[in-house]
């Protein structure tokens, strides 16, 4: 049911690198093929888009507590609620903290499931639903009376509350990320690299030598974090992007000027890193980088991969294809209206962009 390895994109297999990687292979050239607005599940004002979730011909838009369901046309089809995730055969839907599993035809698969330390209050960072079982790591906020900040991270069956391992404790997780194997979990709790493994629930803890901040982070192909932050150079701090290994060891490293914070850099293939970076796109491999590419203005900048190492770029109201040379496949400025894209560009398996703002969902072919 919730296999991913022919999902188009998922979600919540980590936070904050949403549709940073996806299988597909970007074959629009830039004509709008249609564009639909929300009215067909309410009014205006619609809520800022998260993400954009696509499987086996189905399109959900994660817009504040609701998930919007459309056909690959554009039709409208129905509403669940988010946090969601997409799995092959079923979808993960989230509702007043309990998890509820549904086919594609929104039939009910099991009754409201409880998650481990998710509440008032509370994010949901990581999410990975099964079929008898979930994965999950959640941040509590402190909440309304300033508590110290917790979180809980867990794999636990969906038929009782008790759960198979627990890690929990005072502090604030900034990332988590499943493997790629799915054989671990890793968070990152301040300057800690956290590693779980995801049958016994066993934990290894490191600390990167020098770094004093890790403001954001990606796990690449090959379970590699990339990170942007600060470390300690003789007497000076500098902004650096690296390569981490999970045992804390720095495998490369490079400085930075002006990183897009909180948009974490985002990986292809082949071991190429792309960060955005003094107003331009940097590709990165094994440290040294091997182009850039100018953005003028720099606003609101999302990234996303394709399979072949395509980058499809939400800035600025324009969507922006670029090779993996850095030559541009093309450009398309979308609005001029008062619209916002806070979600990265989505790839179709059919090779179509689709792109989500505050006011519509755009296809692109």
């Amino acid at each position: 049911m919730f296999n991913t390895q022919n999902v188009v994109y998922a979600t919540y297999l980590a936070n904050l690198q949403r549709n940073s990687y996806t299988k597909a292979i970007v074959k629009a050239r830039g004509e709008l093929n249609w564009s639909k607005d929300y009215t067909d599940f309410h009014e205006p004002p619609f809520q800022q888009p998260r993400s954009v979730l696509i499987n086996n011909g189905k399109i959900g838009i994660e817009q504040g507590n609701d998930l919007l369901v459309y056909t690959i046309d554009g039709t409208f089809l129905y509403a669940l609620t988010s946090p969601a995730f997409f799995g092959e055969k079923a979808i993960a839907s989230v509702k007043n903290f309990l998890l509820n599993y549904f086919d594609y035809d929104k039939n009910v698969l099991t009754e409201s499931i409880d998650i481990r330390g998710y509440e008032e209050f509370t994010a949901l960072l990581l999410l990975r639903p099964l079929w008898d079982e979930i994965i999950s790591a959640t941040q509590y906020s402190g909440g309304p009376h300033r508590e110290p900040p917790s979180f809980c991270v867990s794999r636990q069956p969906i038929d009782k509350f008790s759960a198979t391992w627990l890690y929990e404790g005072e502090g604030a997780i900034k990332h988590a990320f499943l493997g790629n194997d799915e054989k671990t979990t890793i968070i990152i709790e301040g300057i800690k690299i956290i590693t779980i493994d995801n049958a016994s629930g066993s934990r290894s803890e490191n600390t990167p030598i020098d770094y004093n901040l890790i403001s954001t982070a990606c796990l690449n192909l090959d379970n590699k974090l990339i990170l942007t932050g600060t470390k300690q150079k003789e007497k000076t701090t500098v902004s650096v992007a690296a390569m981490v290994s999970l045992d804390g060891k720095e495998l490369w490293s490079l400085p930075i000027n002006d990183p897009q914070i909180p948009f974490p850099p985002a990986c292809g293939n082949d071991g190429l890193v792309f960060i955005i970076d003094n107003s331009k796109i940097k590709c990165i491999k094994d440290g040294n980088q091997n182009w850039d590419y100018p953005l003028t203005p720099v606003n609101e900048p999302r990234i996303t991969i394709s399979a072949d190492n395509t980058l499809v770029l939400m800035n600025a109201k324009t969507l922006i294809v670029i090779n993996q040379q850095g030559e541009k496949v093309f450009d398309k400025k979308i609005s001029i209206e008062n619209e916002s894209f806070t979600a990265p560009p989505a790839i179709g398996d059919n090779g179509q962009i689709f792109v989500a703002s505050n006011k519509k969902l755009y296809c692109f072919r």
